[in-house]
C-alpha cells in the first residue's frame, strides 16, 4: 500500500508540540564516575522499546556545542544575506536560536541489557554528566531549512517521501538527512529520479532539509548539530 495514493487527511499535520506515547522519565545526574548503563538503570530505564530514547548528556560538550551553533548561525546569516531564500533561512535561524544546547553525546547502544554484554560500548560518565530519557513522539518532524519544523502523525507504512508530501506539498526535494532516535544522521535520496522509496522513518525521527546556501562540509556540521537536539 502506497500512502501517497490515499487521502492526505490521514496524515495529521501540525506545527505545535508533538504528542508522545509515554511520559519522559526523570533524568539522573551522576556525582562520580559511573557507567552509562548503571546511570540508565538508576533512572528507571529498563524497557527501551517502550520508554523511549536515552541520551548521554555530557557536561564537557556544552561549550563546544554552543560555539559550533554560534558559528553556524553566523555563517547562515552571512551566506543568505543576498539570497532570495533569505526570509526562509531567517525563520529557520530564529527557530534554532530558541532551541537549547543539550550537550548530548551519541552512543551506539542504549539498552542496559546489551551494554552488560558489551562493556566496550558502555562509556564512563564523569561527575556532572547525566542521562535523559525522552519519550518518543507519535509523530515525525520535518525540519525545513527555510522555516520551522512541521509535525506529521506517524504511520507505520509511510515513507520519507510521504511525510515530505504532507508537510511540503508541491515542493521538489532530491535529498534529505534523516535522524532516527539513537542513530547517526543518514542521507536519503527522495527525488523522483533517485528515490529510495522504501525508506521508512521511526517514530520521533527528524527529516531534515538543509539550507542550500551552505557548502557540503558546513551542511554536515549543521546536521550533526541538529542531531543533538
Amino acid at each position: 500500500m502506497n500512502l501517497r495514493f490515499l487521502p492526505w487527511a490521514i496524515l495529521s499535520v501540525s506545527f505545535a508540540v508533538a504528542p508522545v506515547w509515554a511520559a519522559d522519565l526523570p533524568g539522573a545526574t551522576v556525582s562520580k564516575q559511573l557507567r552509562f548503563s548503571d546511570a540508565l538503570l538508576q533512572a528507571g530505564y529498563t524497557w527501551p522499546a517502550i520508554q523511549g530514547h536515552a541520551q548521554w548528556i555530557r557536561k564537557s560538550n556544552f561549550a563546544d556545542q554552543q560555539n559550533e551553533k554560534r558559528a553556524l548561525i553566523q555563517l547562515l546569516q552571512e551566506q543568505s544575506r543576498l539570497s532570495p531564500m533569505h526570509d526562509g533561512i531567517a525563520a529557520f535561524v530564529s527557530w534554532w536560536l530558541a532551541q537549547p544546547v543539550t550537550g548530548a553525546e551519541w552512543v551506539p547502544e542504549t539498552d542496559p541489557s546489551q551494554l552488560a554484554l558489551h562493556p566496550e560500548l558502555d562509556p564512563w560518565l564523569a561527575a556532572g554528566d547525566s542521562v535523559k530519557v525522552v519519550a518518543l513522539p507519535a509523530s515525525i518532524a520535518v525540519l525545513d531549512g527555510l522555516g520551522a519544523p512541521c509535525s506529521v502523525s506517524f504511520l507505520p507504512r509511510a515513507t520519507v517521501r510521504d511525510y515530505l508530501a504532507a508537510c511540503l506539498p508541491g515542493r521538489s526535494v532530491d535529498t534529505v538527512q534523516i535522524v532516527n532516535p539513537g542513530q547517526q544522521p543518514r542521507r536519503v535520496d527522495v527525488g523522483a529520479w533517485n528515490a529510495d522509496d522504501e525508506m521508512l522513518a521511526m517514530p520521533g525521527s527528524w527529516i531534515i532539509l538543509l539550507p542550500p546556501v551552505l557548502t557540503e562540509v558546513d551542511q554536515s556540521a549543521l546536521v550533526q548539530a541538529l542531531a543533538t537536539l
